[in-house]
Parts: structure tokens; C-alpha cells; sequence
């Protein structure tokens, strides 16, 4: 298996020929004698076999788009059965024999025909290998391999600790599986996850050697993409769900340094988007998609309750060591220019993806160092100190911001304001921030626009998107997605919710007004002069009357909205209750369309169907039957409740 995992062929070749050439030597026919029954197989016959295993493979491997597969090689003569079982076989195992037994040229070129032809039809690429007739014996070997060493160390714990402590050296077969996990087939990978890996979780000691390679192994796993669609399912990173559920294991990894591995993955990320998209350059749809499959596997671990963990306590250290590393890497990223314009047309639209799942991941780090109001406070005080840094040596960063506020100078997203600000938000609205620090950050008026300017710039794309000249290429949701991690929120955006609400209760109204109109109506950039509310009002009557609705929505969901910020399980249910009031009050519906219509909107949070239940049950009452499907209306008590 070590072998048949390397990428060096000639790993495995090496030694299968010498085998074979001591079986062809008649000087050795006594020891090919021990193998086989000359009954059975005679001299000649062993010489035949001898030959043949020595040919050559055409093997096709995942295409991610078997079926189209299925139409090139009809074309090449292949009939229906046979290109169908072919199909069969990538599905199920990741790899299928197209040619057995044939010379290495006719593989060869075979293969580039193949290659080409399907191209030419679906525009993407088939991947083919040539191997010798025995590596494919091997490749179908493994299986029961893997499923016999599974059964024996199944049954006898003394044979578990001998293969533990042999995968977990260094140079072992484990170590050859990371290294080329991305060119193997997928039945073999899910192999060795399920049947192989398995084994280390059965006792502690294992637990503690699975999690030591894991860590030191960390950067390979995060870095090697896949090729095949089925990365997110037969992969290294799906340890994360089994280290996730064992409390043992989740306590050793956070106890040496699982954060620190997290943040440089981060931080490799970030200088992939930059490096790429800095070139005008672009990132594969295979790189983004491991990308996000990666932030999937981060959020799992600091989806953690550490609330109810007795080991907190050990953790504090190092997430204030690692709390000060985001603030740096915040602050690296935003020195990077994005043109907006390229990245969020119809074409290109995966970039918002990434730095999406980037700010869940922030979101959740905050979570983690909000449960300490010292750590909290703490990274507070050190974000601002470099805010006033950046602030001190340009000092034009402050000033006047109402009035030169324009959109097309702050094509950057501020990913250290976001941060702040979501620091801000829990720390503010759950009242855990001490007086002094409320005052040092929510009293330095220039400070607070400042920080906010991401929400405005927020702001300023919804509006740009509800105008008349809205260019038809745009694509309104990435850009909300981008700027406010709320796409499958149906309400305002919490966080920009939220930072208005802290603008309007320490901002004077008047201040408050006339920043909000001049970030978010670019006409009023041409007239910088208007002082009064009257006369900005008038002003933007210019405007399309979608944008003036909107604003009024903005004002007063700002004015009457209150959530739970802090409390997940509490804001979830506050949104989903608003949510099924508000599409009820459109209409009667039916059940059945109440549940998936709200399963699409909230598909990020998976609500608990009887979390749904018990809000329809709460809010609606039972209008009539149709088809055997109930037709649900609001309560009438429940319509003082509809915002905009």
C-alpha cells in the first residue's frame, strides 16, 4: 500500500520486476515451483503471464463530469454497455481500465486521442494514467488489504498498538499517503479514513498519536488540493469531524497550538488571493473549492462549545497570542486593492466565496474571544492602538469623512474594521465592555465613523444596486455576501444593524443624518456643500424612488429592530420567527412551502425541524386543507409585528 501511494513509480516497479525476472530465469524455476502448482500452471504457462503482466494499463481517473465521459468514448467506438460500465466503475472507485494488456505507445496515444476528443466536446479534461498490468492488480489488491489489517486489528487490541505505532513514524506508509492523498483514487482514500485511520480512535494512545500526526503534518493536509469532487468527502479533513466529537482528542489538539496551525493556513490563504488576483490572474475552480473546504473544517473546531469545556482556562494564553495575530493579518489584508468592478460580474464570482468563509471564520474567533472580557478588552485596546498608528501617520484618514466619502476611493475591503467592529458589537450590545473602554472607543466621534466605514461602504453597494443605472452584469447577493455575511439572512444584515444603532445613540441626529445620506447617495459627492437636512433631502429626490424607499427601511429597522447578538440559539430563533411572519403576512400558504422556501433561506444554519415547528405552531393557525397539505395563515396579533 505504501508502494501502490507514492507517486514515484518505480517505488513499486522496482521491486515487482526483480520478482518477475527470478520467476523467468530457468535457473529459479524451483522457486516459481514453491509458488504454483505445476499441475496447474507449467513453465510455459508461468513465462506466458510472466510477459503479459508486464504490459501495459489505459486507466481513467475522476473527471468530476463522468457522464460526459460516457458520449467521447461512444464516439471512439466503445460500445453502450461497455462505456457505461466504464462510467460505473469512475463512480464507484475513482479509477476505470479503458485497455488491458497493451503496449505502452498504443496507451499512450489512446489516451491523447481520448484526451482530445473530449475536449473538443465538453471543453474539459480527461485525465488518463499508463501503468503496468501489475500496479492495476495492486490498485484492485488494496481494498482487501486495508479491509483484512481492519478485521485483524479489530479483534486484537496488541495488533491496533503495533499498526498505531507503526503509521505514526515519520516515514511511514501514512506519511506517503499525505504527501500524495491529492493523486490518489477516491475508494482508496475513503479506505484508509474509514478502515485504516479508524484504528487510532479505539484507544487513548492512539487518539494521542492520530492527533500529533495531524498537527504535525497540518500545512500538507490544508495545502494539497484534490481532483475530484469527492475531496469533501474522502479526505484528511474530514479528522476534523471525528477530533470534533472526542473531548480527549480536541483537548490535546487546542493544547498544542491547534490555533497558531489555523491562523498560518489563514494567513496562506489570504496570499493566495492577493497573489493571484493581484497578477489579474485567476484561481481554479478545484483551488477555491478546497479553500472553502478548509474553512469548513476550521469552523468545526471553533464551532466548539468552550463554554462548557473545564479546559478553557489552558486555552486562554494562547488565544490572546492568537487574537494578536488576526488583528495583524486584518491589517496586512487590508493594504491589498481589490477592483470590485472584475470581481463580482457574472463571470468571476467565487473570490466573494473565499473572503466570505474567511470573515465566518473571524466571526467565530470572536465568539471564542468574547468569553473573557480581559482577553476581549484586551484585543480591543491593541486594535485600536494600531488604528491610531495608521490614523497618526495620515492623518487625512479622519478628516471630513461625511462629506468626501465616495465609493469609488474605497474599493478595499477593510478587513480589520470588520473585525473590530464584530469585537465591538459583541462586546457593546451584550454590555461586556467596561465603562472606560465604551468611553476610549464610542466618545472619539472621528474614530467611530472611521471604524464604521465598511458598513457604509455596505450600505452604499445596496443602494448603487437599487438605482436605475445598475449595470445588468452586477450580481447583487455576491456583493451583500461579500460585505455582510448575512446572504441567507432574509432582514437587514445584523452587524450593520447593529453599528448603526451604536452611530445613532452616540452621534448627534444631525451628524448621524448627514453621514448616512453622503455615504450612501453618490450625487451628493458633487455638492459637498449642502449643510442642511433640508436641503440634502430635496437633493436626493433626484434619486430613484427604490433608493429612497430603501432608506427609509434602513432608518427604521435601525430605530425598532432589537436581536440577540450574543446568544446564537436566541437570534436564530428571533430571525426564523420573523422570517415566517413576514412571508405569511404576504398570503396564506402551505406548509409544505413555508418549510422549504425557509430551509433555503437559512441553509448556512440548519435550523432543528422542531425549532420550525414550534414557530409555525407559535405564529399561524390552520386556514383550511388542500390536497392533504395545510394551509397556514398569521395570527392576527402577529401583524403589529411586520417591518419593512
Amino acid at each position: 500500500m505504501e508502494a501502490i501511494s507514492s507517486d514515484n513509480y518505480t517505488f513499486l516497479d522496482s521491486k515487482i520486476e526483480n520478482l518477475l525476472n527470478n520467476l523467468k530465469c530457468q535457473d529459479n524455476l524451483g522457486f516459481a515451483q514453491d509458488y504454483f502448482d505445476p499441475e496447474l500452471l507449467s513453465a510455459s504457462d508461468i513465462q506466458i503471464a510472466n510477459h503479459r503482466v508486464r504490459r501495459y494499463c489505459l486507466i481513467a481517473t475522476d473527471t468530476n463530469n463522468n457522464s460526459e465521459l460516457k458520449k467521447t468514448l461512444k464516439l471512439e467506438g466503445y460500445d453502450e454497455n461497455f462505456s457505461q460500465f466504464l462510467i460505473d466503475e469512475l463512480d464507484r472507485y475513482g479509477y476505470a481500465c479503458i485497455e488491458y494488456r497493451r503496449s505502452s505507445t498504443d496507451c499512450t496515444q489512446l489516451g491523447n486521442k481520448i484526451a482530445e476528443k473530449h475536449h473538443e466536446l465538453t471543453k474539459t479534461y480527461f485525465h488518463f494514467q499508463v501503468i503496468k498490468v501489475y500496479r492495476y492488480f495492486f490498485m484492485n489488491l488494496a481494498p482487501q488489504l486495508i479491509s483484512l489489517i481492519h478485521e485483524l486489528c479489530s479483534l486484537k487490541s496488541k495488533l491496533a498498538r503495533t499498526l498505531t505505532n507503526y503509521l505514526s513514524n515519520e516515514n511511514s506508509f501514512l506519511s506517503t499517503f499525505v504527501q500524495n492523498e491529492n493523486k490518489l483514487w477516491k475508494h482508496f482514500r475513503f479506505l484508509v479514513l474509514k478502515r485504516l485511520l479508524i484504528i487510532f480512535f479505539s484507544f487513548e494512545e492512539g487518539k494521542r498519536q492520530i492527533a500529533d500526526f495531524y498537527l504535525q503534518n497540518f500545512s500538507k493536509i490544508y495545502h494539497l488540493s484534490l481532483p475530484d469532487s469527492f475531496g469533501s468527502v474522502y479526505s484528511l479533513l474530514k479528522l476534523s469531524v471525528e477530533f470534533t466529537t472526542d473531548h480527549y482528542i480536541i483537548k490535546y489538539l487546542f493544547g498544542n497550538r491547534l490555533l497558531c496551525n489555523i491562523i498560518d493556513a489563514m494567513s496562506k490563504i489570504v496570499k493566495t488571493i492577493v497573489l493571484k488576483y493581484g497578477e489579474q490572474s485567476t484561481i481554479s475552480n478545484m483551488e477555491i473549492d478546497r479553500i472553502l473546504l478548509v474553512g469548513d473544517s476550521f469552523l468545526r473546531f471553533l464551532s466548539i462549545d468552550l463554554k462548557i469545556e473545564s479546559c478553557f482556562s489552558e486555552f486562554e494564553p494562547e488565544l490572546k497570542r492568537e487574537g494578536d495575530r488576526i488583528i495583524l493579518l486584518c491589517l496586512e489584508f487590508d493594504t491589498y486593492e481589490f477592483s470590485f468592478d472584475n470581481y463580482f460580474t457574472l463571470n468571476d464570482s467565487r473570490l466573494p466565496q473565499i473572503i466570505f468563509k474567511l470573515q465566518e471564520i473571524l466571526v467565530k474567533f470572536i465568539q471564542w474571544l468574547c468569553l473573557d472580557l480581559k482577553t476581549l478588552e484586551g484585543i480591543l485596546r491593541k486594535q485600536l492602538r494600531e488604528f491610531k498608528r495608521i490614523i497618526t501617520s495620515n492623518p487625512s484618514e479622519v478628516e471630513d469623512l461625511t462629506y468626501r466619502y465616495d465609493i469609488q476611493n474605497q474599493a478595499r475591503f477593510i478587513l480589520s474594521r470588520i473585525f473590530f467592529i464584530n469585537l465591538l458589537v459583541f462586546g457593546a450590545v451584550n454590555h461586556n465592555l467596561s465603562q472606560k473602554m465604551n468611553n476610549k472607543i464610542l466618545r472619539d466621534e472621528k474614530m467611530l465613523l472611521w471604524v464604521a466605514q465598511p458598513v457604509m461602504q455596505s450600505l452604499s453597494y445596496r443602494f448603487t444596486f437599487n438605482s436605475d443605472d445598475c449595470e445588468e452584469t452586477r450580481d447583487f447577493d455576491r456583493f451583500i455576501n461579500f460585505f455582510n455575511n448575512s446572504s441567507d439572512i432574509p432582514l437587514i444584515n445584523i452587524q450593520t444593524l447593529y453599528i448603526l444603532q451604536i452611530l445613532v445613540s452616540k452621534l448627534c441626529p444631525n451628524l448621524f443624518v448627514k453621514h448616512l445620506l453622503f455615504s450612501i447617495f453618490p450625487i451628493l459627492h458633487k455638492t459637498p456643500n449642502l449643510e442642511e437636512i433640508n436641503q440634502i433631502l430635496l437633493k436626493i429626490r433626484q434619486t430613484s424612488r427604490a433608493s429612497q424607499s430603501y432608506l427609509l427601511i434602513i432608518i427604521f429597522n435601525t430605530l425598532y429592530e432589537r436581536l440577540f447578538m450574543w446568544n446564537e440559539e436566541k437570534l436564530l430563533y428571533s430571525l426564523i420567527e420573523k422570517w415566517i411572519i413576514h412571508y405569511l403576512a404576504l398570503g396564506d400558504k402551505q406548509l409544505d412551502e413555508i418549510v422549504d422556501c425557509l430551509s433555503d433561506h437559512f441553509s448556512a444554519y440548519q435550523p432543528q425541524p422542531e425549532c420550525i415547528s414550534k414557530i409555525i405552531e407559535r405564529v399561524s393557525c390552520v386556514q383550511n386543507h388542500q390536497n392533504s397539505s395545510l394551509i397556514l395563515k398569521l395570527k392576527p396579533e402577529y401583524y403589529k409585528k411586520i417591518s419593512p
